[in-house]
C-alpha cells in the first residue's frame, strides 16, 4: 500500500513542478522544485545569459525566482505593452517590508498611492528647477567644482568616484535637503557605502528566497547563524537615520506661509493642506516621505555616477574616440567658456558619446519589476494577476540583430550622414511607459553639464601610459567598473 501512495505523490509532485504550473507561460530553463531557476541564474553574468535565454526561448521567457519572473526582451513589445495599466503594477516585495516596512514611496509603491506619489514628485522637481535655469546653474557650480578638485591632483593617479559622488550627490542634496555639502565630507561616500551593501543584497539568491518565504523566516534564521543580514540592516538603518534626522529638522523649522525651501518642505506644505482640508492622510505620511527621500537619493546617486565612471573609462580606452570629442569642444564652444545645456544641441559627437555610454554600459543589471494587476494575454501567452514582469532593456541594447558590434564601443552608430547627432529610442536607460524613471530630466541634464565640462577641461590617461584599464566589472543590482586609477591631464 505504501508503495503506490509514494510513486502517486512523487508522479503528481514532478507532474506539477514540471507541468502544471507552468502552463501557459513563455518557454525558460526548467526549474528546480521549491527554488526554481535560481541556482541557474549567475547575475554576474545577466547579460549574457538573458541575451542567450532571448535566443533560446523567444522575445518573452520565464524565469522561476522561485516564482515566475516573465522577462521582455523585444525593444516593440516593450514600448506596446509596458504602456498599459495591466503591466504597470509594482509586486509586494518581501524585501521592502525587511527595509522600509512595505511598498512605499515613488518606485515601488503600488495602487493608486504610487500615482499621487509620482505625480506630487514631478511637480516638485518641475518646480525646484529640473529643465530650468536654477538648477542647471547648480550643476555648472558643481561642474566647476569638480574641475578644481580634479586640477588639485596634479595629473596624478586618482580614483574618479569620490569626485563624481559629490557632483551628482549634491545636486540631490540640494533638492531634497536644501543644502550642499564640501567636497571633503564624507557624507556622500558613507550613504554610497550603505547604499550598495543594501542593493547588492538584492540580487543575491538569499534574497529571491526571501521573496518567496517571507522576511521573518530570515529574520529567525540570522539568529542561527550569520549570513550577513545583519550588516545590511544596519546600513539600511543609517540612511534612515540620516533622512529621518533631516525631517525632524525640517519640522522644527518650516515656515508654512512662506515658499517652501526643497523637497522636504513641499511633502510637510501637502501633509498640512490635507490635514486641513479633512482628507485621508494615508497617502501623504512621514513614513512616505521617508521611502521617497530613500529612492530619491538612490536612483539620484548611483546610476548618474555609475554612467559617469563608464563614460570616463571608456575615454582612456578609446583616445581617438577622445580626441574627436575635445576638438568638437574646441571648434564650437572652445576651452574657456562653461558648457551649459544650450551648447547641448551644438555638440552632437558628445550626445553621440554619452548615449553609447548607456547603450553599452547597461548600469541596471535587472530592471525594476513590474507585476500585473489582472490577468492578462500577451502574445498568446497567459500570464495571471501578480506575475512578476520586466522589461529588460540589456537585451535589446547588446542584441546584434539591434545594433552591429554590439560589444564595440562605437559612438558614430548615432550619427548620421549629415554629421547630426540621432537619439535612438532603443537605448532605454531610464525605463519606459507608465513607471519611466521621473527624474530623467534631471539625469541627461547632469551627464551632459559634467562629461562635457570634464571633456573640455582634461585629457583622460591611463595611470601607467599604455597600459589601458580593463573592462572588469562588479555586476549586483547595477553593473559598475571595478575601481580604476587615471591620470587627468589639463588640457592648456
Amino acid at each position: 500500500m505504501f508503495l503506490p501512495v509514494f510513486l502517486a505523490f512523487w508522479v503528481i509532485f514532478f507532474f506539477y513542478h514540471f507541468y502544471w504550473k507552468r502552463r501557459g507561460f513563455p518557454p525558460g530553463p526548467t526549474p528546480l522544485p521549491f527554488v526554481g531557476n535560481i541556482f541557474h541564474f549567475d547575475i554576474s553574468n545577466a547579460e549574457q545569459q538573458l541575451l542567450e535565454y532571448r535566443r533560446k526561448y523567444g522575445k518573452m521567457f520565464t524565469l522561476w525566482l522561485p516564482e515566475p519572473y516573465v522577462f521582455f526582451g523585444d525593444f516593440e513589445m516593450m514600448k506596446t505593452y509596458f504602456k498599459r495599466d495591466e503591466l504597470s503594477g509594482r509586486p509586494e516585495m518581501e524585501g521592502m517590508k525587511l527595509f522600509i516596512g512595505g511598498n512605499y514611496g515613488m518606485v515601488i509603491n503600488e495602487n493608486l498611492w504610487w500615482r499621487s506619489q509620482r505625480r506630487f514628485g514631478l511637480h516638485v522637481l518641475r518646480d525646484f528647477g529640473v529643465g530650468k535655469p536654477v538648477l542647471e546653474n547648480a550643476c555648472i557650480e558643481e561642474g566647476r567644482k569638480l574641475v578644481e578638485d580634479l586640477n588639485r591632483a596634479k595629473g596624478n593617479p586618482v580614483c574618479l568616484l569620490p569626485y563624481v559622488l559629490t557632483a551628482v550627490g549634491n545636486i540631490i542634496h540640494q533638492l531634497v535637503f536644501g543644502s550642499v555639502r564640501e567636497y571633503d565630507d564624507p557624507f556622500f561616500h558613507d550613504i554610497a557605502r550603505d547604499f550598495k551593501i543594501v542593493a547588492d543584497f538584492f540580487n543575491s539568491p538569499t534574497m529571491f528566497l526571501i521573496e518567496q518565504f517571507g522576511y521573518k523566516p530570515a529574520l529567525y534564521l540570522q539568529k542561527i547563524f550569520d549570513y550577513g543580514l545583519n550588516r545590511v540592516i544596519k546600513s539600511n538603518d543609517s540612511i534612515l537615520d540620516v533622512v529621518q534626522e533631516e525631517i525632524d529638522c525640517h519640522k522644527k523649522t518650516v515656515i508654512y506661509d512662506q515658499p517652501p525651501r526643497d523637497y522636504i518642505d513641499a511633502y510637510l506644505f501637502e501633509m498640512k493642506r490635507r490635514e486641513e482640508e479633512g482628507r485621508p492622510l494615508e497617502e501623504f505620511t512621514e513614513h512616505q516621505l521617508k521611502a521617497s527621500l530613500y529612492d530619491l537619493f538612490f536612483a539620484g546617486m548611483e546610476t548618474t555616477v555609475t554612467t559617469l565612471r563608464h563614460a570616463i573609462l571608456h575615454m582612456i580606452r578609446s583616445p581617438k574616440i577622445q580626441a574627436r570629442i575635445h576638438k568638437e569642444i574646441d571648434e564650437v564652444i572652445g576651452r574657456e567658456k562653461e558648457i551649459c545645456m544650450s551648447d547641448q544641441k551644438l555638440l552632437p559627437y558628445v550626445n553621440a558619446t554619452i548615449q553609447e555610454v548607456q547603450r553599452i554600459s547597461n548600469v541596471v543589471t535587472l530592471n525594476v519589476p513590474h507585476c500585473t494587476t489582472e490577468d492578462i494575454v500577451v502574445e498568446g501567452y497567459s500570464i495571471p494577476k501578480k506575475t512578476v514582469v520586466i522589461p529588460q532593456y540589456s537585451i535589446v541594447h547588446v542584441d546584434p540583430k539591434e545594433f552591429a558590434e554590439p560589444g564595440e564601443f562605437l559612438p558614430d552608430r548615432f550619427i548620421n550622414a549629415n554629421g547630426e547627432f540621432v537619439k535612438d529610442e532603443r537605448v532605454i536607460p531610464f525605463s519606459i511607459g507608465k513607471r519611466a524613471c521621473l527624474g530623467e530630466g534631471l539625469a541627461r541634464m547632469e551627464l551632459f553639464i559634467y562629461f562635457a565640462t570634464l571633456m573640455q577641461k582634461f585629457e583622460f590617461h591611463p595611470e601607467v601610459e599604455g597600459r589601458m584599464p580593463p573592462l572588469d566589472m562588479s555586476v549586483k543590482v547595477t553593473k559598475t567598473p571595478k575601481p580604476y586609477l587615471f591620470r587627468a591631464i589639463t588640457r592648456v
